[in-house]
């Protein structure tokens, strides 16, 4: 039993403040950067948590520049395929036009032989150009891909981290709780 010094100071000290059961001080003016004491957490552990949820700003942040270097890179593709288009459509014409010249040229051999080999050689450079393009794109699609997948890995497993240490601290909590209960009861 308590003497009734120590009953008024506890009473004194109550007044001042938020007390649980044992006596202990409740600070409910705390702010959520800083762990409450009935949690009895190290400033270490504290800061574990706030690491890992930078590392998820961060990786959310790298997904978000991911998600628009790949609209960048749609874009991108548009104005390729554009381009390509544009070629194919060129290369449309000047093969139609060089069938007309070829037409006009029939009558000397020399000038159908030149011509046709300028032809040849102007749609291989316009293949080669569509090749090359295209393969470009199904690179930067790829580069892309794999962005978004490390990324997406990373941030997988920083909520699995995070949800292993909220399952940890509600155990700690749990184990708190009844430890202030048994105490509570045994002073009783």
């Amino acid at each position: 039993m308590q003497s009734k010094a120590a009953a008024r100071g506890l009473q004194g000290r109550r007044s001042r403040g938020v007390y649980d059961a044992a006596g202990s001080s409740l600070d409910l003016t705390r702010n959520a950067t800083t762990p409450p004491i009935w949690l009895n957490q190290t400033s270490a552990q504290w800061m574990h948590v706030k690491d890992i949820k930078e590392g998820i700003t961060a990786n959310e942040r790298v997904l978000a520049e991911a998600s628009a270097t790949g609209a960048s890179l749609k874009q991108h593709q548009a104005t390729v395929m554009d381009k390509i288009q544009r070629v194919e459509a060129q290369a449309a014409l000047k093969l139609e036009a060089a069938a007309g010249y070829v037409e006009e040229a029939m009558k000397s051999k020399a000038a159908v032989e030149a011509e046709a080999a300028a032809i040849a050689a102007k749609a291989a450079e316009d293949e080669a150009a569509i090749r090359s393009m295209r393969e470009l794109m199904q690179e930067m699609t790829a580069n892309h891909e794999a962005l978004t997948k490390g990324v997406m890995d990373k941030y997988a497993l920083l909520r699995k981290a995070v949800g292993d240490y909220n399952k940890q601290l509600l155990i700690a909590m749990s184990e708190s709780a009844l430890a202030s209960t048994a105490l509570s009861t045994v002073m009783a």
